[in-house]
């Protein structure tokens, strides 16, 4: 005969899965940056160009500030699709390539900006200007942050794009 067990029984839990794999926020991250971003990248540089006036446009600073934004435009485009499509497949340093996409992004946000500020200089009211300007970036600056965030603290970014071992 055998006795019956005095220690309390514990219920049993289910193991916890780890995400890995492209799904989830990581597949909206890599969308949003083959698909939404060249749209956005494309609809800030026209917009910022169109609030220029002519005059403005004929200093040799101003058109320069606008090739600087084109240029950003293109290069972050380009590098958006990239990161994007590194991290859909998977591919080594694709963390990375992610990275440097949306920096290039932010770095464009930041000369659309000035371009905005640019267009307004002569405007009575500086402050609305820089209001306005602040007003723009603020929403730029929280999606950056939380992307670039999500990349680097995500177990399942940690999950599906595990760190290369150092060389000796």
């Amino acid at each position: 005969m055998t006795m019956p067990s005095t220690q309390p029984s514990t219920p049993t839990t289910a193991p916890q899965v780890q995400a890995s794999g492209v799904g989830g926020w990581l597949l909206l991250l890599c969308v949003m940056l083959v698909l939404v971003c060249p749209v956005a990248v494309a609809w800030t540089v026209s917009v910022s160009y169109a609030h220029l006036d002519d005059s403005l446009l004929a200093s040799a600073p101003a058109h320069g500030a606008v090739v600087v934004a084109l240029w950003l435009g293109l290069v972050s485009a380009a590098l958006g699709v990239h990161g994007g499509l590194a991290l859909w497949a998977q591919r080594p340093g694709a963390v990375a390539t992610a990275r440097r996409a949306l920096l290039w992004g932010l770095a464009l946000e930041l000369a659309a900006a000035a371009l905005q500020v640019l267009a307004h200089a002569t405007s009575f009211y500086p402050s609305l200007v820089l209001d306005a300007w602040l007003m723009r970036l603020l929403p730029d600056l929280l999606f950056f942050t939380l992307c670039l965030g999500y990349l680097n603290k995500s177990t399942r970014v940690a999950l599906t794009y595990p760190a290369r071992p150092e060389k000796a």
